[in-house]
């Protein structure tokens, strides 16, 4: 009896240990002439517990990753009505809203050169990317838990043809937190369903 005893407090502090923790992601991407990499590392706690680096280059192998599977979808399309009427009630948005908020950003650094060799050209992109890159900042703002202020960075590069990126960023969540907002979702959809 002692040892079932023991095994279940054991295995109750294991999921209580499982439930506080911080699954750390960090992440890297640079995109340039000599290295196209993207790599990630996902830690719990401080553990490492996943690593990997993907190469680019090879778009293949990147975008295919472990599984080969050709999974189709017995769902078929999706309700574009019900989508539309999702969005104007404000639903998603507050849905997306909760969900992002699991999430805390420590560090979001992106920076990218831009050049069409043609300086009219050039300017036009950049300026474009200027702005959605506040627009993206703004969001992460609204949607996450900034614990530094993201900066993403455009840079023109007037002179050569040239697309440069180099983004790393540290994301964390709490197990607890997420299982709690989840829960919290599937029951909210099912009273709403009902």
């Amino acid at each position: 009896m002692k040892w079932l005893l023991l095994v279940v407090a054991l295995l109750v502090i294991l999921l209580l240990l499982l439930i506080i923790i911080k699954v750390s992601i960090d992440f890297r991407l640079d995109y340039w002439e000599e290295k196209k990499a993207f790599q990630v590392a996902v830690y719990l706690g401080f553990l490492p517990v996943y690593h990997k680096q993907f190469d680019l280059k090879d778009k293949a192998d990147f975008l295919s990753g472990k599984d080969d599977d050709d999974k189709s979808s017995e769902g078929g399309q999706p309700d574009n009505e019900k989508l539309k009427k999702e969005i104007l009630d404000h639903r998603l948005w507050n849905d997306m809203k909760r969900m992002a908020n699991v999430f805390t950003i420590h560090q979001l650094d992106s920076r990218m050169i831009i050049g069409t060799g043609m300086a009219s050209s050039t300017g036009t992109i950049s300026g474009l990317m200027m702005g959605l890159a506040g627009v993206l900042e703004l969001l992460f703002i609204e949607l996450f838990i900034v614990k530094s202020r993201p900066q993403l960075k455009v840079t023109p590069s007037f002179q050569e043809k040239c697309f440069r990126v180099q983004a790393d960023g540290i994301f964390s969540f709490r197990i607890g937190k997420a299982m709690y907002v989840w829960f919290r979702h599937v029951n909210q959809r099912s009273r709403n369903a009902g």
